[in-house]
C-alpha cells in the first residue's frame, strides 16, 4: 500500500539521518554568520538572517555552514510517532514485516526517550523543560538564546515522554 511504503521510506530516512535535520528558523546557527565580527550582535541582521533561510526557495544551509542537529520538539514528535507505530503493530501483526517487531519499536522508543531526556534545558528552571536548538529572535529586540525553554517545545516533549512511559513503563 502506498501509505505504508511512504511511511517505511520516511522511517528509514529519519533513522539514517539519526533524527537530525534543519529547522526553518535555524539561520542563526550559521558558522559564517558568527564568523563576521559583531554581525550577530545587531538585532536587524539577526532577523534578516532568520528570514533569509526561512523564506528562501533554495536550501543554503550547507553553504552557510549550518549543521543538521537534533531539535527537542522534533524528537518529541518522532517519539510520539514511534509510540503510534508500536500501537499499530500491536493491532495489525502484518505490519511487523514492514516496520519491525513491537520489541524493535520499543527499543527505538527507549532510545528516543533517553535522547529527549538528555536534551532538557540546563539552567535554574523548575522541572523538566525544553527549548529549541538555535538562538531565535521574536520581533526586533527579543533574542532567546539556544535551549531557552518554551511552552510549545516542552508540551510536545512532555506529552511524548508520557506516551513512551505507557509503552515502556520505565521511569527516568
Amino acid at each position: 500500500m502506498i501509505i505504508y511504503d511512504s511511511l517505511y521510506r520516511l522511517k528509514k530516512y529519519c533513522e539514517k539521518e539519526q533524527f537530525m535535520g534543519w529547522d526553518p528558523y535555524d539561520g542563526l546557527n550559521s558558522k559564517l554568520f558568527h564568523a563576521i565580527p559583531f554581525l550577530d550582535k545587531i538585532p536587524f541582521c539577526r532577523l534578516v538572517m532568520i528570514q533569509t533561510f526561512k523564506r528562501n526557495p533554495f536550501n543554503l544551509r550547507r553553504l552557510a555552514l549550518i549543521p543538521k542537529q537534533h531539535n527537542a520538539k522534533g524528537i518529541g514528535l518522532f517519539l510520539q510517532g514511534y509510540c503510534n507505530l508500536y500501537r499499530a503493530v500491536q493491532k495489525d501483526h502484518k505490519l511487523v514485516e514492514l516496520f519491525g517487531s513491537a520489541q524493535d519499536i520499543v527499543t527505538q522508543t527507549r532510545e528516543l526517550a533517553d535522547l529527549l531526556i538528555e536534551m532538557r534545558s540546563d539552567g535554574d528552571y523548575h522541572g523538566a523543560c525544553w527549548g529549541y536548538n538555535f538562538d531565535w529572535q521574536a520581533r526586533l529586540y527579543f533574542l532567546f538564546p539556544k535551549n531557552t525553554p518554551t511552552v510549545v517545545a516542552t508540551n510536545f516533549c512532555a506529552t511524548a515522554l508520557m506516551e513512551a512511559y505507557e509503552i515502556t513503563k520505565e521511569q527516568k
